[in-house]
């Protein structure tokens, strides 16, 4: 199998569909990152909720720049089972802006579409 060249990708105007979808995704009573949206904000926005973070994400991908608090983590050090003063018994996680992740979510949509595509063609 020869790699492929180009990626037909989806370059077109982000809908609210997608943004509707994206949020779907979200699960409330998760924590929030540095922007400190959660989660349930998003969900309980409505149809005004999803106008404006589709502005927003249209705002992002045609200018591809997305805001400074989507490329910023808050690293939580949550402990698991055993001595809590051995270092082993702790794993840690990055907690990120909610509305980023949904963003992410519809790039890898249009991303997995566009490999689907391609594969199906090989």
């Amino acid at each position: 199998m020869e790699p492929a060249n180009e990626l037909e990708l989806d370059v077109g105007s982000i809908t609210p569909e997608e943004t509707i979808e994206a949020i779907r995704c979200l699960r409330n009573g998760r924590a929030f990152g540095i922007d400190e949206i959660p989660a349930e904000l998003l969900n309980a926005g409505g149809s005004t909720m999803v106008k404006k973070l589709t502005e927003l994400y249209k705002r992002c991908w045609n200018g591809g720049e997305v805001p400074e608090d989507w490329r910023k983590g808050v690293m939580v050090m949550l402990p698991e089972k055993g001595n809590l003063a051995d270092c082993e018994s702790w794993r840690g996680i990055t907690l990120l802006s909610v509305p980023g992740k949904t963003f992410c979510v519809i790039l890898l949509r249009r991303l997995r579409d566009a490999i689907d595509i391609q594969l199906r063609e090989e």
